[in-house]
């Protein structure tokens, strides 16, 4: 099904004034309370706007508000995954030959891997993480992140997008992802109504899909 959604929201700042129509394209199919906006990521300012009281879903990407749980599900487990904080190092510096010279980035999440029973869903243990970005260093295809900045899930990686935003790569085209305003784990109820699960778009199409936290799972 396919959306026209005027902007109505008078906090919205000039990126999303831009666009007074676009395409919402929903996996499944179903009504949500959005504004759509254009394929490209926008800047990281905008993303900490954002995320004060929405979550950004991209073709390949979603950003999740701070404290609130995404879902994560691939074909081995489905895992919560909470940022509790990010922060910016005052590091900058020129850049080089080999040195991008980037401010550092650093972010901390907690995962749980989630299992339904016929008894009801059970939350296993929390981990806690901490992620990390220094720049990149060395020449062309050969630079390379000294940082930590994989998300994990089970067995299975994802990247990270400062400040909290998951990367689907190529080859997780079947990852299904969540955005939820639920704050604890053990609040998490898969049906839900309010629930929309999105996945990648292969053909790289997709408008950013914003939904506002009071419109999300809670």
């Amino acid at each position: 099904m396919i959306h026209y959604l005027k902007n109505t929201d008078n906090k919205m700042n000039t990126f999303e004034l831009i666009v007074r129509k676009a395409w919402v394209w929903l996996i499944f199919a179903l009504p949500v309370v959005a504004v759509a906006q254009s394929a490209s990521r926008p800047d990281i300012a905008q993303v900490e706007d954002y995320i004060k009281h929405s979550a950004l879903v991209g073709f390949e990407w979603v950003d999740q508000p701070l404290s609130r749980i995404l879902l994560l599900r691939n074909s081995r487990t489905t895992c919560l995954i909470r940022f509790i904080s990010y922060h910016r190092a005052n590091d900058s510096r020129p850049p080089t030959s080999f040195n991008t010279g980037e401010a550092s980035q650093f972010a901390v999440y907690e995962v749980a891997q989630l299992t339904v029973h016929r008894s009801g869903i059970v939350v296993g243990p929390t981990i806690r993480k901490e992620l990390s970005y220094r720049g990149l260093r060395g020449l062309g295809r050969l630079a390379f992140d000294v940082g930590d900045s994989d998300i994990r899930c089970g067995r299975e990686r994802y990247s990270w997008l400062f400040p909290t935003g998951l990367l689907l790569k190529e080859e997780q085209n079947d990852v299904l992802i969540a955005p939820t305003n639920w704050q604890s784990f053990n609040d998490v109820r898969l049906n839900n109504p309010k629930l929309r699960w999105y996945q990648r778009d292969q053909q790289m199409q997709r408008s950013i899909i914003i939904i506002p936290m009071e419109d999300l799972p809670y």
